[in-house]
């Protein structure tokens, strides 16, 4: 049977540790790096790991649903390190709603001469897409289609800046490796 530990057992440890453990710069360089392998291995595996998986489906025409593998939210995952810190972040504006998830509400605009109702600036640039394409893609007609009807987008959460199993032992043997030199 395993053996508990109460609070003061784990603060007298952690005093113990503390000497032989003073985070480095090496250290969170290369926790930084299990961080950034596991966010970008999750956006290439299309979020197996996650719940629920990315689906393999098409959502535009030429890319996949997620932007899993048009390289640009991949590439935007980068890594940082300090003295005692170590993150992994993404600059893109919309990482943050492909990793929650959430709603696009479409934006009104006055309408045309020939339409009494208003018009959604979204749905004009589905349109726009769709005459570009010589009307072949007709996901795009679907899409404005849709807006003009719910006047809104649901986005399905993806999440994708995780530690995956493979990171998490990677920082304990890291950490383990400082704290038993």
């Amino acid at each position: 049977m395993a053996k508990s530990y109460n609070l003061e057992e784990v603060n007298k440890l952690f005093r113990e540790y503390k000497d032989k453990f003073t985070p480095n710069k090496p250290m969170m360089t290369a926790i930084a790096g299990h961080m950034l392998g596991s966010a970008q291995e999750n956006i290439r595996n299309g979020g197996k790991g996650a719940s629920p998986a990315w689906p393999k489906r098409k959502m535009f025409p030429g890319r996949e649903k997620g932007l899993v593998r048009s390289g640009s939210l991949l590439r935007s995952v980068q890594a940082k390190a300090t003295d005692n810190t170590a993150i992994a972040f993404t600059n893109k504006r919309y990482a943050k709603l492909q990793h929650f998830g959430g709603v696009i509400k479409a934006k009104k605009i006055l309408g045309s001469v020939n339409r009494k109702r208003d018009v959604y600036a979204m749905e004009q640039y589905f349109w726009a897409q769709y005459f570009k394409s010589n009307k072949k893609e007709k996901l795009w007609m679907v899409l404005a289609l849709h807006v003009a009807k719910a006047g809104q987008i649901k986005i399905p959460a993806r999440p994708f800046m995780y530690l995956n199993k493979r990171s998490k032992a990677g920082i304990k043997e890291t950490v383990r490796s400082k704290v038993t030199q």
